[in-house]
């Protein structure tokens, strides 16, 4: 079959339609217009895409990261539920805002509503070298890719350092978890400790991961 730009056509209608002998003569008003069209085409490109960056500024602005309060812990089990594998009771939720209350936040919309949160704790076996543990961390998809998770993530190891002078804060992800692991190894500077075979309930395994918050580098970007 020949290409959709050859169409066959009787002879009759190769005479009334008589084909261009170059494709070579364009008028130079019409590459004139051309460049006008590519141009403007750019200019509205880059408008459109500036309108685009300040309305993620102002967007991002809205979001507010504030300590979790048990009024929030519902629908921080809601958050998870939708977003994670991992679930757990509400009783759980319920031990850690009440063991921990400085330690758990959530991210919220203009609206007020949760769309993010990160629940962590102490290690109560660990008095002589106290550390953190985040238990879960979640961000609603609709609101990913804003930097949430490293503002909640921050937020709850600084608590950890200012409240109970935390050593080093640790967690678990799944090993084919890939987003998850770039986000701790290469934004919060986690690095694996250990594989734990089978961890989690349908038999994967998990990287048990440190991040050191002795060190001087540590600093946050709230």
């Amino acid at each position: 079959m020949p290409p959709a730009t050859e169409r066959p056509c009787s002879r009759s209608q190769a005479e009334q339609e008589p084909v261009a002998e170059s494709v070579h003569e364009v008028p130079a008003s019409e590459a004139t217009n051309d460049e006008t069209i590519r141009n403007a085409t750019r200019r509205g490109m880059d408008q459109t895409y500036n309108r685009f960056s300040v309305g993620l500024l102002k967007f991002v602005k809205n979001m507010n990261i504030r300590c979790a309060r048990p009024s929030d812990l519902m629908n921080m089990q809601h958050c998870n539920l939708l977003c994670l594998p991992e679930n757990y009771q509400m009783k759980y939720y319920f031990y850690h805002g009440l063991s921990w209350p400085q330690l758990s936040y959530v991210a919220e919309d203009e609206n007020g509503q949760i769309v993010g949160y990160v629940l962590a704790k102490m290690e109560e076996d660990s008095e002589d070298n106290p550390h953190g543990h985040i238990t879960s961390l979640a961000v609603k998809r609709s609101h990913r890719r804003l930097g949430l998770a490293q503002k909640l993530m921050d937020q709850a190891a600084n608590a950890m350092v200012e409240t109970f002078k935390a050593k080093y804060v640790s967690l678990h992800v799944r090993k084919s978890n890939r987003a998850a692991l770039h986000l701790y190894t290469n934004t919060l500077h986690f690095t694996i400790s250990e594989v734990e075979p089978k961890y989690y309930a349908d038999g994967e395994d998990a990287y048990a991961m440190k991040r050191d918050l002795a060190k001087p580098t540590f600093a946050l970007k709230l």
